[in-house]
């Protein structure tokens, strides 16, 4: 019988890919995924030419008559164009491209792909695959942009997916259907079958609109089509969270990977409950000290959490004037001693290579950073201008950054998104790269960083601040990891990610 094949570049967590497979399964669709390399942190600029012949022959095996490819980020077109030219001129066969690339920037992908479907894809790709299954075209979709056919059509979007619940869980149990093809060698069996962390999400959308973020670009895309920010019901989610557990019972952490997590008190009283009667795993979040405040925070801990990615970004200041973010300093303070206080583990991010961050609002966030108590995690991103967002358009507008500086069409996203020492930087940008570093850490008191932060030497020759600040995050992983493999939490994803970084003298902040 024909199949669908889904296509996942370096991505072996791929919710979207699995989110699809379960829509087409539903739809009575026999669906394969096929899962190539390891994850964003070390691609190849090329694919392996020994893994594509392998994948493509198991797909001509297994019959596979239509293929969709997630095109994540704009960084991998030249490895997705690379493999849709080889299974267009191997297979013959019509092939899909969907993801958040593919979303923002559908311009740069309709030349590629035989069709794009863009935004929400489940019920898109459902009559996609029903079409061109019949032999028939899919010119005329809803939220489906082609050239087949010899037209172009660039069919509007539908209406958001009001209801989440309707939505089928990822497939964690069809593992004759999955296939994970790396470092010459092909795996039977999803790729996260004995992870001991299990990813899920219980939202869509976003109730903030950063203007740094890819969410301010899907809102606009999706405005008057149906509620941005859409929650999933309780019962849906430990539903969900059961079945993992009966599937993949090397299960030990849950992580909810929304980009906040749901902010609304009633949802959260009745998740805390049940999740704790039902469930009783340490779980982390993503959040905002604006939205964590003391009786949000008690009623978490108590349920299980351990572990918060704290959006801080920068002072408070800037987040306001630049980003669209209410982010008070003396909140992040209130929200990192509070979660330290119930044993909640804050890991705060920051974000650095803004063109409009001033010397001045450098030191401002090393101060934030100092005033916080210690210890607390750290991750650094260096800014990414993803295609569409308000910041991006802004400083296209002004003429601070040119097309070249968007992602996709450069791999800064692929070698710097966590910001480490292997890009070339202004020595005043390493010199504060290396005293955020140290500024969580207990071994260098503060008012020496704070005094390193404005001595002019030091500006301009940090070599030795750079050596001490990769040095102490490199102790600090180990101590990190030690403490996660005693747990039984250290995926095998991580573990190989780390031994990468670590290889590379490119390991981020922890």
């Amino acid at each position: 019988m024909p199949r669908v094949g889904l296509i996942s570049l370096f991505v072996v967590e791929s919710n979207g890919i699995r989110l699809l497979a379960s829509a087409l399964r539903r739809a009575g669709y026999d669906t394969d995924e096929y899962y190539l390399g390891y994850h964003l942190h070390h691609v190849k600029r090329t694919l392996d030419a020994d893994d594509v012949k392998r994948l493509i022959a198991t797909m001509r095996e297994r019959g596979v008559s239509v293929v969709g490819l997630s095109a994540r980020i704009g960084a991998l077109l030249p490895q997705a164009i690379e493999l849709t030219r080889a299974i267009q001129q191997e297979l013959r066969v019509p092939v899909v491209w969907g993801g958040a690339h593919v979303t923002m920037a559908p311009e740069e992908c309709l030349d590629h792909a035989d069709y794009l479907v863009l935004g929400e894809g489940e019920s898109a790709m459902v009559e996609v695959t029903s079409r061109l299954m019949a032999g028939e075209l899919a010119t005329d979709i809803a939220n489906v942009w082609t050239r087949a056919g010899g037209t172009e059509q660039r069919n509007p979007l539908r209406p958001l997916v009001a209801d989440l619940d309707s939505l089928a869980y990822p497939d964690y149990h069809s593992n004759s259907d999955k296939f994970w093809f790396r470092d010459g060698r092909i795996d039977e069996g999803d790729p996260l079958a004995k992870e001991p962390v299990y990813r899920l999400m219980v939202t869509r959308g976003c109730v903030n609109n950063c203007g740094f973020c890819g969410v301010s670009a899907f809102r606009r895309l999706y405005e008057g089509r149906g509620r941005f920010y859409r929650v999933r019901s309780v019962e849906n989610t430990l539903a969900e969270l059961e079945y993992a557990l009966q599937v993949r019972p090397k299960i030990r952490r849950i992580r909810f990977d929304d980009e906040l997590f749901v902010p609304r008190k009633d949802w959260l009283e009745d998740f805390c409950r049940e999740y704790k009667a039902r469930i009783n795993l340490p779980f982390d979040i993503l959040s905002s000290p604006r939205i964590l405040d003391d009786q949000t925070i008690e009623l978490l801990a108590g349920a299980g959490l351990d572990l918060v990615y704290l959006g801080v970004q920068t002072t408070g200041a800037a987040n306001q004037a630049r980003y669209e973010r209410t982010v008070p300093d003396h909140d992040v303070r209130r929200c990192v001693a509070k979660l330290a206080e119930h044993g909640v583990r804050p890991v705060v991010q920051v974000l650095i290579d803004d063109p409009d961050a001033s010397l001045a609002e450098k030191r401002a966030l090393l101060g934030v950073l100092l005033a916080l108590p210690r210890p607390y995690d750290l991750l650094i991103y260096s800014l990414c201008h993803w295609p569409g967002t308000s910041r991006t358009l802004q400083l296209l507008e002004e003429g601070r950054i040119g097309p070249e500086d968007v992602e996709g069409r450069n791999d800064k996203v692929l070698r710097q998104f966590n910001a480490d020492f292997t890009r070339p930087r202004a020595a005043v940008d390493e010199l504060f790269l290396a005293l955020y570093m140290l500024a969580n850490k207990r071994l260098v008191p503060r008012p020496i960083l704070f005094w390193l932060s404005s001595h002019g030497y030091f500006a301009e020759n940090p070599q030795r601040v750079v050596e001490l600040a990769r040095a102490v995050n490199m102790g600090k992983l180990v101590v990190r990891g030690s403490s996660a493999l005693l747990r039984g939490e250290l995926s095998f994803h991580t573990l190989r990610q780390w031994l990468g970084d670590w290889n590379n003298r490119s390991l981020p902040s922890i």
